[in-house]
């Protein structure tokens, strides 16, 4: 459960990428609350990491870095 104020952050690992697998860690106000991977073939497939709010009516505040 997420509260305001609480930092939520998705992280995609392509230096950590293996066989065209990359890691992909979920966090909540900087520990580690999930972690996947999925298959990445660079140039053919967009990412859009993304956590969702389940709730009708929920405002949140999105920062997102340049890289």
């Amino acid at each position: 459960m997420a509260y305001r104020g609480d930092l939520m952050a998705c992280e995609v690992d392509f230096y950590g990428a293996k066989n065209g697998v990359i890691p992909i860690v979920f966090f909540k106000n900087s520990h580690v609350v999930g972690r996947t991977s999925m298959n990445y073939t660079a140039g053919r497939t967009e990412l859009f990491p993304y956590i969702a709010m389940g709730y009708q009516g929920i405002r949140v505040l999105a920062k997102v870095p340049n890289l």
